[in-house]
């Protein structure tokens, strides 16, 4: 179990078993200071908390490389934007998709495919040399925002 100490913020980690003294042992895994020795969980308590990993999730930079980032290291005012924009992932894998469909967006448009049509439950889209007509989703105004099309 890793522990965090409140006021020097070294983890350590809880050794399962009890030294030759019977004191509880925190080892820090520095040679110069190898562990902390206690006498209780009460004394134990008062030094240390629980520590928890620091939970990350990967973003696109602005040039299209896959980046990882730890939440701690960004300000939750950061991190909300992120996950707003859709620029929050997981994990790399899922981030790298979302950058091959940003350029598979990229290519359709300059490709010439544009909305032309928006009847009932249909969309009339246009590639150039073949106009395609396919049911409509719920989110017209994000194909629109896309795709720069007219109703």
């Amino acid at each position: 179990m890793k522990l965090k100490n409140k006021r020097t913020g070294e983890i350590g980690n809880l050794l399962p078993y009890a030294c030759e003294d019977g004191k509880i042992r925190v080892w820090i895994g520095n040679i110069s200071r190898p562990e902390y020795r206690y006498s209780s969980l009460a004394e134990l308590n008062k030094e240390w908390d629980d520590y928890e990993e620091s939970k990350g999730y990967w973003y696109i930079d602005p040039s299209g490389e896959v980046w990882p980032i730890l939440e701690d290291e960004e300000s939750p005012e950061d991190t909300e934007v992120c996950k707003q924009i859709g620029n929050y992932f997981a994990t790399k894998e899922e981030a790298e998709k979302a950058v091959e469909k940003l350029k598979a967006w990229k290519r359709l448009k300059d490709d010439g495919m544009r909305i032309y049509s928006f009847k009932k439950e249909k969309i009339g889209i246009d590639l150039d040399f073949y106009t395609l007509t396919i049911l409509a989703p719920r989110d017209k105004d994000s194909l629109n925002l896309l795709f720069g099309g007219e109703e």
